[in-house]
């Protein structure tokens, strides 16, 4: 069992493409469960891969763990807004770097999964490294803009990596 304190570990599940709107999983159906650990490589501490909650995987955390399994830093690193829309993915390299990709809708307007055909958004990849810890951010990289639509982002194929947008000079 991971011990939780202060609330470290994320109990969002995302409901919408900005990732601001989102019910909260403190309930025995939808509290986060873990399903797969890395150790990382040339560290202390282990990297636990937790589900959204055991009924609709909407929303993943890394979470980082030392040797008696406390909780040290959290990272939400894969969101698929309701009702299976990915915004939000992640992928491990073999250095232990996670890298984060995140696609931004380009307007503020509210954008609900049950209501958009597509809409036009900017990917953003972050790479982190453990440091003492904690998930440090080590580099930023954007994209130029691009439309995305609604069938593309529900395919269980797709990955965000592969968009073949180009980067922002």
């Amino acid at each position: 069992m991971l011990d939780n304190k202060n609330v470290i570990v994320p109990n969002r599940l995302y409901t919408d493409v900005q990732c601001a709107e989102y019910i909260l999983a403190d309930d025995y159906d939808t509290m986060p469960i873990g399903y797969a650990k890395f150790k990382l490589p040339d560290s202390f501490y282990m990297l636990v891969v937790n589900l959204g909650n055991n009924i609709d995987y909407q929303t993943d955390e890394l979470v980082l763990v030392d040797k008696n399994y406390n909780v040290t830093d959290a990272l939400v690193a894969k969101v698929y807004a309701f009702p299976g829309t990915i915004v939000k993915q992640y992928y491990i390299n073999e250095d232990g770097s996670i890298v984060v990709i995140t696609l931004k809708p380009v307007s503020s307007a509210s954008l609900s999964m049950l209501e958009f055909t597509q809409f036009t958004g900017q990917r953003i990849d972050e790479t982190y490294k453990v440091v003492n810890g904690k998930f440090a951010l080590v580099s930023t990289r954007k994209y130029k803009e691009k439309v995305y639509t609604y069938s593309q982002l529900s395919s269980k194929t797709y990955n965000l990596w592969d968009g073949n947008e180009q980067p922002v000079d």
